[in-house]
C-alpha cells in the first residue's frame, strides 16, 4: 500500500528532496485526489446515492409506515357508516290471549327497518374518505420533513469527512514544514523551535482527525435510524459536491406553497371536512321513517265457526321520527363553522412560516455564495505570499512563523469553502422541503 502511495505522488509531481537541498517546495495536492485516496480507504464498495437513500426511506421508514396503516384503517370507516341501520325482527307470546272474533291471539312475529333521509349514508361515506385524504397528506408532509433529516445528517457526514481529508492535506504539509525546517537547520540558518512548533501542530491535527472520526458516528446513525437500519451500517458521500445552485422564481412561491405542499393542502382537505360534516349534520336533522310487518298467529275457535275461523293477522306499518330537539344540530353547526374560519387562519399561518423559512433559506444560500468567492478570491493571494515568505525562508531561515500561519490560513479558507458548499446543499434542501420539489 505503501508503494501506491509513493506511486502516486510522483505521478502528481510530488518529489522528495534531499534533506541538504536548499529548500523544499511546498505542494498542494489538488482536493478531489486526497478525497479520492482517503475514500478507496474507507468507503465501502457498494455506494447508494442520497436520491436511493430518499427512496430507501420512504419504503422503510417505521413512522411513515405507521401513518400508512392509519391511513388505511380510516379508510376502512367508510363502510360501517354507509350501510342502512340493522334490521329489527321481534317475537312475541300472549301470556293472556287475547280473544279476536276468528280466534285468540297466540304469539307475534314483527320485523321493522328504518332509513336514514335521502342521501345521508352516502355523504356519510363521503365525509370519511374526506378525512382520509388528511392522514394522507399528513403522510406527505411527513415525508417532507424525514427527507429534510436525511439529507441534512447526510450533508453533515459529507462535510465530516471532507473535514478529515482536508485534515490529512495538513498533516502532509506540516511533515513538509517539518523537513524544510530541519534542512533550514542543517544549513545553519534554522532553529530548533520552528520544528517544536511544527509538531505541536501536527499532535494537536491527530487529535482533531480521531474526534472527527468518532464524530462521524452521529450522522451516520441519524440516517440508518430513519431507514431502519443497523445504527453504524456503512453509508457512502460523494468524493467532491459542487456549489448547490437555487431553481427558484420567488413571485410563485406562494402559488407553489398552496398547490404542491402536503401541510396546505391537508389543511384544505380539512376544510373539506368540515364542510362535508355541514351537509351530514343537516341531513341528520332531517326525518328518519322505517317501514314493518308484523304477523299474529291466531288459534281457532271451538265455541263458533265463523267464516276464515283462525286465519293469521298480517299486519304492516310504516314510522317516522321527527327531530325535534335541534339544540344538537345548531351547536354542531356552529362548531364546523368555527373550525372552517380557523383552518383558514391557520393556513394564512403556516404560509408565512414557510414563506420566511425559505427567505432565510435564501439568506443562507446568498451568505454562502459570498463566502465561497471570498474565500476562493482569499486562497490566491495567500499561496501568492506564501511562495513569497517559502523564499525569505530558504534563503535567511527567517519568517517561519509567518510560513505556518500563511499554510494553516490556506487550510482553514479550505474548510471554510467546504462550509460554504455544504450549506448551499442544505439550504435547497431547506428550500425543497417548504415547495415541495
Amino acid at each position: 500500500m505503501k508503494s501506491i502511495f509513493i506511486y502516486i505522488f510522483q505521478s502528481l509531481g510530488v518529489r522528495q528532496q534531499a534533506k541538504t537541498g536548499p529548500s523544499l517546495q511546498l505542494i498542494r495536492l489538488p482536493y478531489a485526489i486526497i478525497s479520492t485516496l482517503l475514500l478507496l480507504i474507507s468507503s465501502p464498495l457498494s455506494a447508494q446515492s442520497l436520491e436511493e437513500l430518499v427512496e430507501l426511506l420512504q419504503a422503510e421508514n417505521p413512522s411513515l409506515e405507521a401513518m400508512k396503516q392509519r391511513y388505511l384503517a380510516v379508510e376502512e370507516q367508510a363502510p360501517q357508516v354507509s350501510q342502512l341501520p340493522q334490521p329489527e325482527i321481534g317475537i312475541g307470546a300472549f301470556v293472556s290471549p287475547v280473544e279476536t272474533r276468528l280466534g285468540a291471539q297466540q304469539a307475534r312475529f314483527s320485523v321493522g327497518q328504518m332509513f336514514p333521509w335521502f342521501g345521508t349514508l352516502d355523504n356519510k361515506a363521503k365525509l370519511v374518505q374526506t378525512r382520509a385524504q388528511v392522514e394522507k397528506e399528513r403522510i406527505g408532509d411527513r415525508t417532507l420533513d424525514l427527507k429534510f433529516e436525511l439529507k441534512s445528517a447526510y450533508f453533515q457526514l459529507y462535510q465530516i469527512r471532507q473535514t478529515q481529508v482536508i485534515l490529512e492535506r495538513k498533516r502532509v504539509l506540516l511533515d513538509r514544514l517539518r523537513n524544510l525546517a530541519l534542512n533550514q537547520i542543517e544549513s545553519g540558518t534554522g532553529s530548533g523551535a520552528d520544528v517544536l512548533r511544527v509538531e505541536l501542530q501536527m499532535q494537536a491535527l491527530e487529535q482533531e482527525i480521531r474526534i472527527l472520526r468518532n464524530r462521524e458516528k452521529q450522522p451516520l446513525a441519524n440516517i440508518n435510524h430513519l431507514l431502519k437500519r443497523a445504527l453504524l451500517e456503512p453509508i457512502s458521500t460523494p468524493d467532491t459536491l459542487e456549489f448547490a445552485e437555487l431553481n427558484l422564481q420567488a413571485d410563485s412561491m406562494s402559488r407553489n406553497l398552496l398547490q404542491l405542499h402536503p401541510r396546505l393542502l391537508g389543511l384544505e382537505k380539512e376544510q373539506e371536512v368540515a364542510q362535508q360534516a355541514l351537509l351530514v349534520n343537516k341531513l341528520e336533522g332531517k326525518p328518519t321513517f322505517g317501514i314493518g310487518a308484523d304477523y299474529i298467529l291466531l288459534s281457532q275457535r271451538t265455541d263458533a265457526d265463523p267464516s276464515q275461523n283462525g286465519r293469521d293477522i298480517l299486519q304492516v306499518s310504516a314510522k317516522l321520527s321527527i327531530p325535534l330537539y335541534r339544540k344538537r344540530y345548531e351547536a354542531k353547526e356552529r362548531e364546523e363553522k368555527l373550525k372552517i374560519e380557523a383552518l383558514n387562519f391557520q393556513k394564512e399561518a403556516v404560509v408565512q412560516d414557510f414563506l420566511n423559512e425559505i427567505d432565510q433559506a435564501m439568506t443562507a444560500h446568498e451568505e454562502a455564495a459570498l463566502r465561497l468567492s471570498l474565500y476562493q478570491q482569499q486562497i490566491e493571494t495567500t499561496q501568492t505570499a506564501s511562495r513569497f515568505t517559502q523564499a525569505a525562508y530558504a534563503n535567511s531561515g527567517s519568517r517561519f512563523d509567518e510560513l505556518l500561519h500563511l499554510e494553516q490560513d490556506l487550510i482553514q479558507y479550505d474548510l471554510q469553502i467546504l462550509k460554504a458548499i455544504v450549506n448551499s446543499h442544505l439550504a435547497n434542501a431547506s428550500i425543497e422541503r417548504y415547495l415541495n420539489y
